[in-house]
């Protein structure tokens, strides 16, 4: 679902609550992808569906590495691992969900083991959902909007560049961290 211009206050509201990876009051928008900086130091860029779940790409400056997260209503244990469907405008691919352990408010926040295939879907797409088995036969499903997520990605590279030079990294890594990029 687009994120209306009145919208764009609850997007920033969603990403200062929903994850401690994902906070920042300034940052910039393209679309419905919000580009900017975590209190942390890690630049982050990220869109937010009607339901408050996020979707998005972080660089973990202290590792050299960039990441992309889901943040869901969906409870996981930290490190562990779980199956996912990934459709969009493009093709339709599994993926695996890797639990960071990190929990705010009731959305959890997990990490795509396949860093490749979401870069490509999340440059390439204009939509994309992201099935979770749940109870029984049940789904949860989280859609989202890649209006604006090329040229996020293009300011979050620019800002990692720039956050290289100028940084010394600490390689302390987060519970459930992999799959990532090198930066």
């Amino acid at each position: 679902m687009a994120i209306m211009m009145g919208q764009r206050p609850r997007l920033t509201a969603v990403l200062i609550l929903l994850l401690p990876l994902v906070v920042q009051a300034e940052n910039r928008n393209f679309g419905d992808w919000t580009v900017g900086v975590n209190d942390e130091g890690n630049p982050y860029a990220v869109t937010a569906n009607d339901s408050g779940s996020i979707l998005g790409k972080v660089c973990l400056m202290n590792l050299d590495k960039c990441v992309y997260l889901l943040g869901v209503p969906l409870r996981c244990e930290a490190g562990s691992s779980y199956p996912t469907l990934i459709n969009s405008t493009v093709g339709a691919f599994a993926n695996t969900l890797l639990c960071s352990g990190n929990k705010t408010l009731d959305h959890y926040s997990y990490f795509f083991d396949n860093y490749d295939l979401v870069e490509k879907t999340v440059l390439v797409a204009d939509r994309v959902a992201v099935a979770l088995p749940i109870s029984g036969d049940n789904f949860r499903v989280a859609h989202f909007s890649l209006n604006g997520s090329s040229k996020a990605l293009v300011l979050l590279e620019a800002i990692v560049q720039e956050m290289r030079q100028k940084n010394v990294p600490d390689r302390t890594e987060p519970a459930g961290v992999t799959g990532d990029q090198e930066l």
